[in-house]
C-alpha cells in the first residue's frame, strides 16, 4: 500500500512540473515509515523518511510550477480586453486587484451648452493606457487609470478671437472677409475613475468621473481678404489646470461601445476666456 501511495505522489509531481511533457517514473521507494507531501506557493515537495532496514533513510524531492501556471491551473497573468470588464470567475467571489496595461481609445463630438458662439467640434484620445482594478465579485469592479486626449472647438456666428493681454476674447469678425477660421485647441491627461458592472459575459455598463490635467491650450484665427491671409495665434492662456467630467459608457467587450461625457466646469478660469460647459457623445473601443 505504501508503495502505491509513493508511486502516485511522484507521478503527480512529474505532471505538475512539466504539464506538456510525458510523465516519467522518477524513483520507487517501498516500506518507508512516513511519507509527507507539501504544496507551497512555488511548487510541491515530497519527503520519505525511515525504512525497516534503515531507520535513517531520507528521500526528498521538490518540483516548481511552470512559470506560466499557478497551483489551481489558472493563468499567472491577468491580460483582459479591458480590466474593468474582464472575466473574474477564477476569483471565486473574492476581492482581486489587477494592474494592467490597456489600450482604450475614444472619438466623439463635443457640444457646448448655453449661449455661446463656440460651436460643436471633436475630441479624440486614449482614455486608458495604465489601469488598476479592484474586482469585488458579482461582475462589479472599480478601476482607475491614466490616458491622454485632445479636443478642439470651432467658433461660428460671425465671431472670431481677439486678446486683451492674456485674456482671450470673442469679438465680431471684420467685414469684407473672403475666408475665416477660428479654432481653440487643448491637450489633457485623463485620470478616469470608473465603476463597472458586467451585465453578461460581454455586455457592461460603466459610470464615473474623469479628472483632467489640461495643458497646451492655444487659440488661432485666420482671416482672408482677397488673396491675403492673416493668422493670429494666442498662447499662454489662463485655462483651468484641473477639471472634472462625468462619464457614462456602455457596450460589449471585444466590440466597443458608446459614451456620454458632461463637463460641468468651463475650460477657462473665471474672466479669462469664453465661458461654456459641454456635452460629448462618441464611440469607445478597447484593444
Amino acid at each position: 500500500m505504501k508503495l502505491r501511495f509513493i508511486t502516485l505522489a511522484l507521478a503527480a509531481i512529474a505532471i505538475g512540473a512539466a504539464a506538456e511533457e510525458t510523465p516519467d517514473t522518477l524513483t520507487r521507494i517501498s516500506n518507508v515509515d512516513t511519507l509527507t507531501v507539501v504544496r507551497t506557493p512555488d511548487g510541491i515537495k515530497v519527503r520519505a523518511r525511515g525504512r525497516a532496514d534503515n531507520p535513517d533513510f531520507l528521500y526528498e524531492y521538490a518540483a516548481q510550477y511552470a512559470p506560466d501556471t499557478t497551483a489551481n491551473g489558472g493563468w499567472g497573468l491577468n491580460l483582459p480586453f479591458l480590466s474593468g470588464y474582464s472575466d473574474s470567475r477564477q476569483h471565486h467571489g473574492r476581492k482581486n486587484t489587477a494592474f494592467n496595461v490597456d489600450f482604450e481609445i475614444y472619438a466623439g463630438t463635443s457640444i457646448p451648452t448655453g449661449h455661446t458662439p463656440v460651436g460643436a467640434s471633436f475630441e479624440v484620445g486614449i482614455s486608458r493606457l495604465l489601469n488598476a482594478g479592484l474586482h469585488l465579485g458579482g461582475g462589479f469592479s472599480i478601476n482607475a487609470g491614466a490616458g491622454i486626449g485632445y479636443l478642439q472647438y470651432a467658433v461660428g456666428d460671425g465671431m472670431t478671437f481677439a486678446s486683451e493681454g492674456r485674456r482671450l476674447l470673442l469679438v465680431a469678425r471684420p467685414e469684407g472677409l473672403t475666408g475665416h477660421s477660428a479654432r481653440l485647441r487643448m491637450w489633457r491627461v485623463h485620470i478616469p475613475v470608473m465603476f463597472t458592472q458586467k451585465l453578461s459575459r460581454r455586455a457592461y455598463i460603466s459610470a464615473g468621473t474623469w479628472l483632467n490635467f489640461n495643458f497646451g491650450a492655444r487659440a488661432r484665427s485666420s482671416q482672408t481678404v482677397a488673396d491675403q491671409t492673416t493668422t493670429h495665434t494666442f498662447k499662454e492662456l489662463h485655462t483651468r489646470t484641473l477639471s472634472a467630467d462625468l462619464l457614462l459608457a456602455a457596450g460589449f467587450r471585444g466590440i466597443g461601445g458608446v459614451y456620454l461625457r458632461y463637463a460641468p466646469t468651463g475650460l477657462f478660469r473665471s474672466g479669462w476666456g469664453p465661458e461654456f460647459n459641454s456635452v460629448s457623445v462618441g464611440y469607445i473601443v478597447n484593444f
